[in-house]
């Protein structure tokens, strides 16, 4: 069976930042095939960007198969619009902001290729010019989500003692199966969308991840981290605005997105869940009205549980 592999680029708004990743990408993508005689295809799914992406994809990478969609659907929507057009054995995810290295495909196919039992895995994804500080968390479950909430996760020494949400306590220099993975870098075999759907599309930023590796993993298929595997993150090239709005907004969607979590996996400790949600966050508020952090105190405070 050949190893090609889909790339699917979800971009919004990040005009020369796409061009850029296409670059990486097509680079990648051909040492691939010198390595391996594999063919890569390339996908965008743009959600509605109004900056010039479209055009400038149309004229400078007409090669690139582009899904143009309307509005902005959300990274879920958008990710699964990728993922059905994908006919290849292997598929990888990435941001428009994540820009591969000229092997990193070639790894990704060789660790697949020698590690049939892998179903998902993901590498070292570096910021650009910032240390490697891990990828992903465990599961939550309402225990740990409640953990999580108080703050407890963030106390020094009880965060050594704690299965995190986010941020794995773990020695990232060795290669180790984890929970759940961001999909800024999500590279995985065909069959793991065939049997999941893909993503949530009821939630439509943030926590789609962590949704989507929860059934993957009790589909018993297994995820995995190696350093073997190397790209760069800028992080949130979308999404970085300066008005309080735009961070309710961002916390808002965070907080829909768990609350969907728990209405598909955990549906009878909903309400323990929002009854933490509004003691954390509003706990959050006060601390940071105390602290005169003016545009953190507007967030925690204006965040609605529905």
């Amino acid at each position: 069976m050949r190893n090609d592999c889909t790339v699917v680029i979800l971009s919004f708004n990040v005009k020369k930042i796409t061009d850029e990743c296409i670059k990486y990408t097509k680079i990648a993508a051909n040492f691939s095939q010198k390595k391996l005689q594999t063919q890569t295809t390339i996908i965008v799914v743009d959600n509605g960007s109004t900056d010039g992406t479209i055009e400038m994809i149309k004229k400078k990478h007409p090669d690139v198969t582009l899904i143009d969609l309307p509005k902005n659907v959300g990274p879920a929507c958008g990710y699964n619009a990728g993922m059905k057009r994908a006919k290849t054995p292997f598929i990888l995810l990435i941001n428009s902001d994540t820009f591969l290295h000229e092997s990193t495909l070639y790894d990704s196919l060789r660790y697949m290729i020698d590690h049939p039992a892998c179903d998902v895995v993901t590498g070292k994804v570096n910021g650009l010019n910032e240390p490697f500080i891990g990828v992903g968390g465990h599961l939550p479950t309402p225990f740990k989500t409640i953990r999580w909430l108080l703050g407890l996760e963030s106390i020094p020494f009880l965060s050594h003692f704690m299965k995190r949400i986010y941020r794995y306590e773990v020695d990232f220099s060795k290669d180790q199966q984890l929970e759940w993975i961001p999909t800024c870098f999500f590279f995985f075999k065909k069959q793991v969308f065939d049997k999941t759907k893909g993503c949530d599309e009821k939630i439509f930023f943030y926590g789609e991840d962590i949704e989507w590796c929860k059934r993957i993993a009790d589909l018993k298929m297994s995820i995995y981290y190696t350093p073997s595997i190397q790209a760069i993150h800028l992080g949130g090239a979308s999404t970085r605005k300066k008005s309080n709005v735009s961070s309710v907004f961002l916390l808002q969607t965070q907080i829909d997105g768990m609350r969907q979590y728990y209405k598909r996996h955990y549906p009878q400790s909903l309400w323990l869940i929002d009854v933490f949600l509004r003691l954390g966050f509003r706990t959050r508020g006060f601390y940071y009205i105390m602290t005169n952090n003016k545009k953190k105190a507007y967030a925690y405070n204006n965040i609605l549980i529905k």
